[in-house]
């Protein structure tokens, strides 16, 4: 008993409890590096007391348990990591993990598209430029982040033959047919094109052309008088499945959620020509049509996006679902 008596009275112990106090004060304020450092301090400056015990056996016990006393303290004052999100699964992925945004942990990203801004009567002689940026709106830095492309070349096909029933009277009624959309070809890149080694919270990453890389084979559309653009004469000798018009590139992103260390994966489809974003994803763009035209719409990013699936089934990442819109606002 006197010899604890003779510990509390000495200054060492009033040393030591206020590193005690202190890495419990930092551990939630700062960081617990630093809670674990004094800690530390704590254990060698009552260590060095501790020596001047003549008792070994009681130095030695003394020591330990002092040592055991921090890891507690070191364990009591860590951080609790928030749990990860729930992950779903969704009928038509395979091998594919798709979660729905679920709270805090969940990352909150921006895919931005900004194609050239060009004048409906201007005739231009380069490829125009469109420009790609990741935002983080989240709480955790995104790593990793990286896009490749698969270029698609679609074709149409009759699902339904036309065919001509003949009338009285020499009439005839002509039933034109049901067409879909079908892949004739696609190529898949074989590398990222796209390389981004972090994006922090709340900012975005710095644009990339993609005009300018050799992955991406844009095209020019016809200007005022040329063969195929307004004024000019028709294109001919082209076929469907061969048009520019039905040729796409698909971007598939994946980056790692520092919050959670997942890695997720999200898909967008563009066209090959300006303006390239599509009509539903481009909020400049005016849109008229009839109720039956939703399948010339939505049908060849669906049959694209759904190939993507197919092709990167095996792939363990979770499918990132956006809350907002598809086509943010710069």
């Amino acid at each position: 008993m006197d010899f604890f008596i003779q510990v509390i009275a000495h200054p060492i112990f009033a040393v030591c409890l206020c590193l005690l106090l202190g890495a419990v004060a930092v551990s939630g304020k700062f960081s617990q590096s630093a809670a674990n450092f004094l800690l530390l301090c704590l254990w060698i400056v009552g260590s060095s007391s501790l020596m001047r015990v003549p008792d070994n056996r009681l130095k030695i016990g003394a020591i330990l348990m002092l040592g055991g006393f921090c890891l507690i303290i070191s364990h009591w004052v860590r951080p609790q990591r928030k749990q990860p999100p729930a992950v779903n699964e969704q009928h038509g992925l395979p091998k594919s993990n798709v979660t729905q945004p679920s709270g805090f942990n969940y990352p909150s990203v921006d895919f931005i598209l900004i194609p050239e801004n060009i004048p409906g009567n201007a005739v231009i002689m380069h490829i125009p430029h469109l420009e790609l940026s990741i935002r983080n709106r989240g709480n955790y830095a995104l790593k990793d982040v990286r896009m490749r492309p698969t270029m698609y070349q679609l074709d149409l096909r009759f699902k339904v033959l036309p065919r001509v029933e003949k009338l009285p009277e020499n009439k005839v009624r002509i039933y034109p047919g049901e067409t879909e959309f079908v892949i004739k070809n696609f190529a898949r890149i074989g590398k990222d094109s796209v390389k981004i080694r972090s994006v922090a919270p709340g900012t975005k990453s710095k644009p990339v052309d993609l005009s300018t890389l050799k992955e991406f084979k844009f095209v020019k559309s016809p200007g005022p008088g040329e063969p195929g653009g307004p004024g000019g004469p028709p294109l001919q000798g082209v076929p469907v499945g061969e048009s520019d018009t039905l040729r796409y590139y698909a971007l598939r992103y994946s980056f790692i959620d520092d919050g959670t260390q997942k890695r997720y994966s999200f898909y967008q489809v563009i066209s090959c020509q300006q303006p390239y974003l599509l009509p539903l994803d481009n909020p400049n763009m005016s849109i008229i049509g009839a109720g039956t035209d939703d399948d010339w719409l939505l049908r060849p990013s669906q049959l694209i996006i759904d190939h993507q699936h197919k092709i990167y089934g095996s792939y363990l990442e979770e499918e990132y679902r956006p809350s907002g819109s598809a086509m943010p606002q710069q």
